[in-house]
């Protein structure tokens, strides 16, 4: 018997991407990447307008009744973009289950029969249960999380760059700085 062979390291970047190709048709995915984008930037604008409201002499043209009622409405707006976001997400997930458990059993079905005397059987049904389940469901929330974190902190570094344009001049060399050392730090980890 052999020892048994196992991949270390980290996951390319190129399996995620193919993942993500598996949770949308190409229009699909611009349609949920503009959704996705949409939403995250619409919630920054909302904590905008309410810095704005919460400010007494900021605008003080504007009516405190109508700023409630841009904040209500940008609410209402917010929470539509989510749930469109999670629907096209919903619909992702079960296309990319189909499409992953189906090339799995295709090819555990063509596998050569040596393949079945020399592994367990627990290990195939473990492939099926487990290891498919948590990709099912961690592998798109990470991707959410991910792109709902990278999106949020271009509208926030914005935001923060309209009301404080000084924050460029530190805030842009102090992330290239910080993404150098990141960098690196995995290299060695």
């Amino acid at each position: 018997m052999t020892e048994e062979e196992y991949n270390t390291g980290a996951v390319p970047l190129s399996s995620y991407f193919s993942y993500f190709l598996t949770l949308f048709h190409p229009i699909v995915a611009v349609i949920f990447m503009f959704i996705e984008v949409v939403s995250e930037w619409w919630i920054c604008l909302l904590q905008f307008w309410l810095g704005i409201v919460g400010s007494p002499d900021q605008i003080s043209s504007i009516t405190f009744e109508y700023k409630l009622l841009m904040l209500g409405i940008g609410n209402v707006l917010g929470w539509l973009f989510i749930q469109i976001r999670a629907i096209i997400g919903a619909y992702g997930v079960r296309r990319s289950n189909k499409i992953v458990h189906g090339e799995l059993l295709n090819h555990v079905i063509h596998c050569p029969l040596s393949f079945f005397d020399t592994t367990p059987l627990g290990r195939i049904l473990n492939r099926f249960s487990v290891d498919v389940a948590q990709t099912d469901h961690l592998l798109y929330m990470m991707l959410q999380f991910v792109l709902n974190l990278t999106i949020n902190m271009f509208g926030q570094i914005i935001i923060i760059a309209i009301s404080t344009p000084l924050m460029l001049a530190i805030g842009i060399p102090a992330l290239i700085l910080y993404f150098v050392i990141s960098t690196l730090y995995m290299r060695a980890a």
